[in-house]
């Protein structure tokens, strides 16, 4: 049975429409930071040169821009340059969403998801990805000794590149905007956490439990070191 016209009509449809050019030049802005090419952090390549590249005019540009500020992907500084804050409009979103999110809340979520990270992490991650994790872990050792700050980045290091050793960009991508707003927690809670390297120790189970490709006792591991944290 066809709907008449007139009750088409009040449905209120919206038709398709093409993207607007600035809303392109906004996305792929927005791939070069995903894809790391640009990091979080620095700084996005001058107005000049931007319209140089997408060869577009500086108020096409300025809308892109401007919608990457408003969506949380992008902080305009006046006489300082366009800096990037997070990876994309995806991670942005959700950071709003966690910064406003009880820790407890927070850490229940990890407990059901990150074993499952970790497992397929286990089976899918190649040859390189481990290695890649090994390297990891190596820097995470290395930071111990250091300014807490920097065990804390390479701790958030580590564990993302578990996320991307998924090879679902999905899971990797959720899982970074979590940590984005881990450092403060991990700072507060920094002495009872690695307290007689008990951390450091299960960071080393856990990767022996990646590279024999051991699924069930790399979830064990993980669920481990989220019990500690959640103390």
């Amino acid at each position: 049975m066809y709907l008449r016209k007139t009750e088409v009509d009040k449905m209120n449809i919206v038709k398709p429409k093409n993207k607007s050019l600035s809303l392109q030049v906004a996305e792929e802005l927005e791939r070069h930071i995903s894809s790391g090419e640009w990091k979080v952090g620095g700084k996005i390549p001058t107005e000049s040169e931007l319209m140089e590249i997408f060869e577009v005019s500086r108020n096409t540009l300025r809308e892109a821009i401007r919608y990457l500020v408003i969506t949380g992907v992008l902080d305009t500084r006046p006489g300082n340059g366009t800096y990037i804050i997070t990876e994309n409009v995806f991670n942005a979103s959700m950071k709003r969403r966690l910064e406003n999110e009880k820790i407890t809340h927070i850490l229940e979520t990890r407990m059901l998801l990150e074993p499952e990270i970790v497992n397929l992490a286990t089976i899918r991650g190649s040859d390189e990805d481990i290695n890649e994790l090994v390297a990891y872990h190596h820097d995470l050792l290395e930071s111990f000794e250091r300014y807490w700050k920097d065990y804390v980045e390479a701790d958030i290091k580590f564990h993302n590149q578990i996320a991307i050793m998924c090879n679902n960009s999905l899971l990797a991508d959720f899982y970074r905007a979590i940590t984005e707003i881990l450092p403060q927690y991990i700072q507060d809670n920094f002495l009872s956490l690695c307290n007689d390297n008990k951390d450091l120790y299960l960071h080393k189970e856990l990767v022996e439990a990646i590279k024999s490709r051991n699924g069930e006792k790399a979830k064990k591991i993980t669920g481990r070191m989220l019990t500690m944290e959640m103390k």
